[in-house]
């Protein structure tokens, strides 16, 4: 029974069975029954199976039988797994098994091969190669092709498939360059009409915002609430734009914001502080709070220059105003302005700093940084890079008009 000999072989059950002399009285029933040495009956199985002494077939299956019943459970459980055949239900689900990978893998490979075919047929010819109608390339073009389309001489449009070679003189001959100006005038004026149109309708987007932006600050009285009204009011608006700037709403969002200035200042943006907030710090705090999400929200509309005026005007309220000094250096960089951009950034930084949050003085610094990597690149290596935390002590009021309105806000420099 080899597969016993070869576990036995692998293990170590005390000494080799080499050690262990085996009689001719050890071949006996009795004498294995009573047997608990492993090596001891290995050596006897092997003696039985050399045929020195006869051969006992009874005896050596007897013995194999016994060397089963003293092996370790996890060694007999190796052999009786080695003398187990698989079932018929095994062999048939192991079969099934088999036979659904082979069809699988031949639907796969046909899938494959239908794509390279699909593949060379949509694939387009050479340059210079010319095909008919079949797909089959003819004779290629001459090796002076610069790709001058030929022209009729009655005006129709250029064939684009076939060129002209410099020492084709025949075909310069009968090319209508009239007729090829005439085309491309044609496709320039289609693209100057598209833009025009594309223009036009930008325009009237425009202007429609600008009418339900007037309509909504000429629809608000505000003249008959109080200061306390006009404070809880604004906060509500400026909630909604929250709410709206997170759904992607922006455009809902910055009327939202805007109602939250014109309920904490006049009609024209002027600050104008109630008699029952002291020195109005808590006005100008909600203020700037709305100036600068108005700001986020323009930045998303595109509307730099708003945002950018709507950030300065939240710095004249509030100087120490860390994410005003930081989204107006975004919207000076996305206007070009990166000086500018670079000094706000530097602001913010040593106001971080000074409140000790690492985290947002790295995000301001990264930014600081990609505005003046931009600088330089635009004013040359030896640009002049303003320090940070540079001295700003003017405070200026800045006004436009816009809408039919004046709009007033203060520039920190």
């Amino acid at each position: 029974m080899a597969d016993i000999d070869d576990i036995l072989a692998s293990g170590s059950y005390g000494a080799s069975s080499k050690d262990k002399d085996v009689t001719v009285e050890m071949l006996d029933y009795d004498f294995v029954d009573s047997c608990q040495d492993i090596q001891l009956l290995r050596g006897i199985i092997r003696r039985l199976k050399s045929g020195r002494d006869g051969h006992y077939e009874a005896l050596t299956k007897h013995a194999e039988s016994r060397l089963l019943e003293v092996l370790p459970v996890k060694e007999r459980a190796r052999v009786v797994a080695m003398r187990t055949g698989p079932s018929a239900d095994e062999v048939e689900s192991a079969a099934a098994g088999l036979q659904d990978w082979h069809d699988n893998i031949q639907a796969t490979d046909a899938e494959i091969k239908s794509r390279q075919g699909q593949g060379r047929q949509q694939v387009p010819p050479p340059r210079f190669v010319v095909c008919d109608s079949n797909g089959k390339s003819e004779a290629p073009a001459p090796a002076g092709t610069r790709g001058i389309a030929v022209g009729s001489s009655s005006g129709s449009t250029p064939q684009t498939s076939q060129r002209i070679s410099g020492y084709d003189f025949k075909a310069w001959e009968k090319f209508d360059p009239d007729a090829a100006e005439a085309e491309l005038d044609k496709e320039e004026e289609q693209l100057l009409s598209k833009s025009r149109v594309e223009r036009e309708q930008a325009q009237q987007q425009l202007e429609a915002r600008q009418a339900e932006m007037e309509s909504v600050l000429r629809g608000m009285d505000v003249s008959a609430l109080s200061a306390v009204q006009r404070r809880v009011s604004s906060e509500r608006e400026r909630q909604k734009g929250n709410e709206c700037f997170r759904a992607q709403e922006s455009e809902q969002a910055y009327v939202h914001y805007t109602r939250s200035i014109a309920l904490l200042g006049d009609i024209n943006f002027n600050l104008k502080l109630s008699a029952d907030d002291g020195d109005g710090s808590e006005q100008r705090r909600l203020l700037a709070m709305a100036y600068c999400n108005r700001a986020v929200a323009g930045m998303k509309l595109d509307r730099l220059q708003q945002a950018e005026d709507d950030c300065g005007s939240a710095l004249g309220l509030d100087p120490q105003y860390l994410k005003a000094w930081m989204r107006r250096g975004v919207a000076r960089h996305r206007r070009g302005r990166y000086r500018a951009a670079v000094t706000d950034f530097g602001e913010a930084m040593k106001l971080a700093e000074a409140a000790g949050d690492v985290k947002q003085h790295a995000q301001l610094k990264a930014l600081r940084n990609k505005s003046l990597a931009s600088l330089r690149e635009v004013e040359g290596e030896g640009a002049d890079v303003p320090e940070v935390g540079g001295v700003h002590t003017k405070v200026s009021l800045v006004w436009y008009y816009s809408w039919g309105y004046v709009y007033m806000y203060f520039e920190v420099r």
